[in-house]
């Protein structure tokens, strides 16, 4: 299922970027997110950080001294709330649960 979810979501990234390079009108809300996560260990936030880099528009940016936040770059942010929850109840949620 965590493979699947995921090249969904690769693919609608893929979509959404392929469309901004199409059009001549910029869609983007780029931004930088602080993301406090609920990952253990360091293979843990390697897998989290390498899946976040996989996915066209986003790319971890720096990871916070004590390891406890990511700051995350992103082309579509909105709502800062709203990506925060997506993370954290989506790709976050189904790694931990493989991993543990």
């Amino acid at each position: 299922m965590f493979i699947l979810s995921f090249f969904y979501d690769m693919i609608r990234a893929n979509i959404e970027v392929t469309k901004e390079i199409m059009t001549p009108e910029l869609h983007m809300t780029p931004g930088i997110i602080a993301y406090e996560h609920s990952l253990r260990t360091d293979f843990e936030i390697t897998m989290m950080t390498n899946l976040i880099a996989l996915t066209p528009g986003t790319m971890v940016l720096k990871i916070s001294d004590d390891r406890k936040i990511l700051y995350i770059h992103g082309l579509y942010i909105e709502n800062k709330e709203k990506f925060i929850d997506k993370m954290k109840n989506g790709l976050e949620r189904r790694l931990i649960e493989i991993l543990r």
